[in-house]
């Protein structure tokens, strides 16, 4: 399901970018990251063809395998993105693959393409009309002429000056540290909004442990509806620990209560995979048990 799914994003967004490019003669980047950010999505909720650390390594790829022929003028920006935007939902094998079969197939056809549209841009932007009589021989000898010469200089020499790539050359840096802080907005949210929960959790249950005649099986069970209704993962076990003389002082004196102390065990979904991007070696994001407690008075 999540390989068919991939594939049908892949191919809608081909076709979509194609159609509008042969309008436009653009890859729109609306387009290329709105296909990036539901290949990483899907990838981080498990329906992706890949797991999110593939998912961003084949976005790498993509950009990789794409940038020697933007920074030659053999395709544009918004080729490179779009590959890069595919990586996502393919994963790294198959974005190689894909971009072989796009270079054997397609790549000499696009430069032919590219090079026609240039030579009809070119001749586009000739005087139309001259303006003394017989200028029109000179001026077709002459730009001839230019053209030949910016045609007989080496390629280093003209590629010397180009700037074309340096975003995405920034961008391939910067791409795991922006996606380290993005997602790790999304998981930190997600455990503190867990931990509020649980506190919540605790505090219902230390409410219902103070009153007369409530057993412990009474206090973890409310505990446990507590943390169904917070849509928690079901399939993890929760531990309650109930402990019924509990020593709270108020002023100069001191009353006996009961402290209710819920224990969960958290886990990132994609912060610790993302995170090795920057640091291989760290353990950010990686799993650990998170605890909340609550204690009250008891009522006689």
């Amino acid at each position: 399901m999540s390989n068919t799914l991939a594939q049908a994003i892949v191919i809608g967004a081909a076709i979509t970018a194609a159609a509008i490019d042969l309008r436009t003669r653009r890859v729109p980047n609306v387009l290329t990251m709105s296909v990036a950010l539901v290949g990483l999505g899907l990838a981080a909720v498990g329906m992706g063809r890949v797991g999110i650390v593939a998912s961003a390594v084949g976005c790498l790829i993509g950009l990789a395998m794409m940038l020697p022929g933007y920074l030659i003028g053999a395709t544009g920006g918004g080729d490179v993105k779009l590959m890069a935007a595919i990586g996502t939902l393919l994963g790294p094998a198959a974005t190689f693959r894909a971009f072989a079969d796009y270079d054997a197939g397609g790549n000499r056809c696009l430069c032919d393409v590219g090079g026609i549209e240039h030579w009809r841009d070119s001749c586009a932007e000739r005087q139309p009309v001259c303006v003394c009589a017989g200028d029109c021989d000179w001026c077709d000898r002459r730009v001839a002429h230019v053209e030949k010469a910016g045609n007989m200089r080496p390629h280093w020499m003209r590629l010397r000056r180009d700037q074309r790539g340096a975003a995405l050359i920034e961008m391939a840096f910067a791409l795991p540290l922006l996606l380290l802080i993005s997602i790790g907005i999304l998981e930190f949210g997600r455990a503190f909004q867990t931990w509020q929960i649980l506190t919540n959790a605790a505090r219902e249950g230390a409410r219902v442990a103070v009153l007369p005649g409530i057993d412990d099986s009474m206090v973890t069970a409310r505990v446990q509806e507590y943390v169904q209704a917070g849509v928690l993962d079901p399939n993890v076990t929760t531990q309650v620990t109930i402990q019924r003389s509990v020593s709270i002082s108020y002023g100069s004196g001191t009353a006996s209560g009961s402290k209710v102390t819920v224990s969960y065990p958290f886990k990132f979904m994609v912060l610790n995979g993302v995170a090795k991007l920057v640091a291989s070696n760290t353990t950010l994001g990686s799993d650990f048990t998170m605890a909340a407690s609550a204690t009250m008075r008891n009522e006689n």
